[in-house]
């Protein structure tokens, strides 16, 4: 578990994100070959809050601290996250597991949405 924990944390980028395509063994193409410029997403981000905090990671972990922050800025209007898939676009499934996770990422570490 904190061999786990210590790749996630290392994988957060600048912005206080992670992204999925920086996450498992890299195997993330779009046809247009554009998931190596993807942005930091909502559903990493949350996923990897989520999976840190189980490790045992403290809640009050400035990492984490960061990506809830990241999560708060970039939360839609309409009260969820949006994720373009980094593999094809179609249905919005991971946009929804997206918001699913982030809830479970702010109660794991004790915050309000």
């Amino acid at each position: 578990k904190k061999g786990w924990a210590a790749q996630l944390l290392k994988a957060q980028r600048k912005d206080g994100g992670w992204r999925l395509v920086d996450l498992g063994a890299g195997q993330w193409k779009r046809p247009e070959d554009v998931a190596e410029q993807m942005p930091s997403d909502a559903y990493a981000t949350a996923f990897s809050i989520f999976v840190v905090r189980q490790a045992g990671v403290p809640a009050d972990h400035p990492q984490l601290a960061t990506g809830l922050e990241w999560l708060r800025k970039n939360q839609r209007e309409s009260g969820r996250w949006f994720v373009r898939s980094p593999k094809r676009d179609g249905k919005h499934y991971i946009s929804h597991a997206a918001t699913m996770f982030a809830v479970m990422a702010f109660t794991s570490c004790g915050e309000d949405l």
